[in-house]
């Protein structure tokens, strides 16, 4: 599936900040607390994964389990629990499949048909470990795969977002995305459909009303994706689509106009000039760099870019060449691109204002 990031970019409280979706304010661009304080933020450990594997077999069916057994929660009853349910769901779903099977081999014997035997796997994928980096949001996804006859099987995720902390709690999209959580999933969704129609059902912008209230989502790099099963919104062939709520990242000006790791900083002429590997990798893109060509090459899913330093000349896809406001720079070892290089080449919307 092809995914647009939308990137709005404002200039507030002396930092510019990078958002998948527009913020109102510089409270709004602010991800409600997760972690118990700021404290104990710092210095929490990532929570690591172990498998607890499960394989079975007769002419009935195959199985194949990975169950994700997570230690170093600091609240060791809410990881207790949490490891125990996801164990009872995924030997639900093994039991259910071995009951299901058994029957209908019978059945195909008895009325003289072909039988297929049945599968099953269920594996997990870490998308943020809980720690200090992740600003304690353990994010995690379980997908249960079953065939049970026919052209293909089906996949069913199921996310786990919890806060890591000396009393964990469950994340809500409310709790990381602040208020109107619900309005600002709804926006970005209505956005992919709009961007990319072609991916979805032909009347998907018409149908598509809201969120679920139960609606599946995960974390990853500090950006909230929606995940939307097979069939929501799309033919089987999509897959699991998972459209990114907001991505944010804070660019602090870098002192007396100089150049940073993370900090932007502006011209002679007024241009402001952004650090290009951090700015693309928060946003999904491979990011190579050449030193003998002095390139840097951009790569997310369809889209690709190379730039030149100190060539004044851009384009996306092998388009026609355009002019920035400035051309890409190199000061203490880091490439650096004019801020119009992420609306007319990356294609994503920006808006930076006067404020410094």
């Amino acid at each position: 599936m092809k995914i647009r990031l939308r990137l709005v970019s404002t200039a507030i409280a002396g930092s510019l900040l990078l958002s998948a979706i527009p913020l109102a304010s510089a409270q709004s661009a602010t991800s409600a607390p997760v972690a118990a304080s700021a404290k104990l933020a710092d210095s929490l450990k990532a929570v690591t994964f172990t498998s607890k594997q499960i394989e079975e077999k007769n002419e009935a069916f195959e199985a194949k389990l990975q169950i994700p057994v997570a230690s170093g929660l600091l609240d060791k009853k809410f990881e207790a629990k949490l490891n125990a349910s996801i164990e009872e769901q995924a030997m639900n779903a093994l039991a259910e499949l071995k009951e299901q099977s058994a029957t209908d081999k019978t059945e195909a014997e008895k009325d003289g048909y072909e039988f297929r035997p049945y599968y099953l796997d269920v594996s997990y994928e870490l998308k943020s470990d809980g720690g200090s980096a992740s600003k304690g949001v353990l994010s995690f996804t379980v997908t249960t795969y079953t065939y049970t006859g026919g052209a293909h099987g089906s996949a069913f995720v199921d996310t786990y977002n919890v806060s890591n902390g000396a009393a964990a709690q469950t994340l809500t999209l409310d709790k990381l995305l602040g208020a109107g959580a619900k309005e600002k999933a709804n926006a970005a969704v209505r956005e992919e459909l709009r961007a990319n129609p072609d991916n979805y059902y032909a009347d998907s912008v018409k149908t598509f009303k809201s969120i679920s209230a139960d609606q599946t989502f995960y974390v990853s790099k500090g950006i909230v994706y929606v995940l939307f099963q097979q069939y929501d919104l799309a033919p089987y062939a999509a897959g699991i689509i998972e459209i990114p709520v907001r991505s944010a990242l804070s660019l602090k000006p870098s002192k007396a106009g100089k150049a940073g790791s993370t900090g932007y900083y502006a011209t002679t002429k007024g241009v402001r000039m952004v650090p290009l590997r951090a700015v693309a990798s928060a946003f999904g893109y491979q990011v190579t760099w050449n030193g003998k060509a002095s390139t840097v090459q951009l790569a997310r899913g369809d889209k690709s870019t190379q730039i030149v330093l100190r060539k004044n000349s851009f384009s996306l896809n092998k388009s026609a060449p355009v002019k920035l406001s400035a051309a890409p720079s190199m000061l203490q070892g880091i490439v650096y691109v004019p801020a119009d290089f992420l609306s007319r080449i990356l294609e994503l919307k920006v808006s930076i204002s006067d404020q410094g």
